[in-house]
Parts: C-alpha cells; structure tokens; sequence
C-alpha cells in the first residue's frame, strides 16, 4: 500500500502508483495526477454525503467531425454543465422534486492525434431519482437526451448537429449506495475507473487553459 503521507510531504504532484488511500487505480496509462486523483474523491464523496445512493454516468463529448478548430473554445464545458443544470432543474421542477438532486460532474480534457480535443466526463446524481440513461436515440425525455441537449446548448448549435457527438463507453452506469454491503467494493470499482482521470498523457499543459475540472461543493 503506498504512504500517501510522504506523496504529499515530499510535494510530488505526478506519480506513478499502484493504490491511493488504499484503492486501486489504473496503472497502463503513465503518471496519475495526484491532485485530480485527490478531486476526484473528494467530488465523490460530496456527492454521497448529498446522495447516499449516487449514480454515476460516464460518457465523453466530442465536437462535430464538420467542425474546424476556430469554434473550440475552453469555455464550452463550462457551458455545457451550466446548461446541464438548468435542464435538470426544470425536469426536477416538473417531477415535484425540485431540490432533491445536486448534480455533480469530473471532467478532463484530453487530445492525443486529433485535430480537437474531447472531454471524458462523469456525472454524478441522486440515484433515487436517475439511475438510467434511457434510449440513446431519443431526443427529449431521459437523460441521454439531456446531456445531448446540453451539448449542443454549449456549442450554440441544434439538436441535429450533435449527432454522434455524445459517446457512452461500455459499462457508462454505476451505482453507489452507503446502504448497501457491498458500498465500498461499489465505491472502490468507481474510483478506479475514474482514476483515469488523472492520467498525465494527452494533456496540453502551458496553454493556460484548464485540462480538468470538478465540483467543488
């Protein structure tokens, strides 16, 4: 089991580890971050401390192929969670259950080859109230359709012009519940896919803009 005492003590922010606080991380793809690792719990664990049962949603945002690069612009993951959360909102509002989910997002910014860059994105919710993404085709009433309809908020154009953009891995869906026995092997399986994350590889660093992004409260 690795110290994470002497990481800290000795300031290291990039290291190649096996295991923080005690989980597994993903060990094939280089150095991990240390900080993002540390951000990435502690989203985690604000959204339990919200959400006992939290549901967690993996799916990465890619731009349109028939896009060039004037329109990338740093700002529209930021804009994407912002609309994100307006739409939850008013689906929220419309279930009665206005207040009941706080959604929560880990995100990183990545380009290896291509031309733009694409975000891997995690979503955290109120497992009592999502649990599922519903049809990926469909267009309005799941939640595929709203990351879908936030995406293309974001890049300020329709609905149609986001098709294929947004992409689910295998496995996009975890339940976490602080109920359950099985919490912690739940918990653990999540970190250590989420630990990927943290890897140091396909980051632009020196640009001044930002490679990942959590929530904070």
């Amino acid at each position: 089991m690795i110290n994470q005492n002497n990481y800290q003590c000795c300031n290291i922010s990039k290291i190649i580890l096996e295991h923080y606080e005690g989980m597994k991380v993903q060990t094939g793809c280089g150095p991990l971050k240390l900080s993002y690792l540390q951000a990435i719990k502690k989203t985690l664990d604000l959204s339990l401390s919200s959400h006992p049962k939290t549901c967690a949603m993996r799916f990465d945002l890619r731009y349109p192929a028939d896009s060039n690069n004037q329109i990338v612009d740093s700002k529209h993951i930021s804009r994407f969670i912002d609309s994100f959360k307006a739409i939850l909102a008013a689906d929220l509002n419309r279930k009665g259950k206005s207040g009941r989910c706080i959604p929560r997002f880990v995100w990183v910014k990545e380009q290896k080859s291509s031309e733009r860059p694409h975000y891997h994105v995690v979503l955290l919710v109120n497992g009592n109230i999502y649990n599922q993404l519903g049809w990926f085709t469909k267009n309005h009433g799941n939640m595929a359709a709203r990351i879908q309809q936030a995406w293309a908020s974001a890049l300020s154009i329709p609905m149609c012009d986001v098709d294929g953009t947004v992409h689910y891995p295998n496995n996009p869906i975890y339940i976490v519940n602080k109920y359950k026995s099985d919490f912690q092997d739940c918990y653990e399986e999540l970190f250590y896919r989420l630990s990927y994350f943290a890897k140091e590889n396909t980051k632009h660093y020196g640009t001044g803009k930002k490679n990942f992004g959590s929530s904070r409260k």
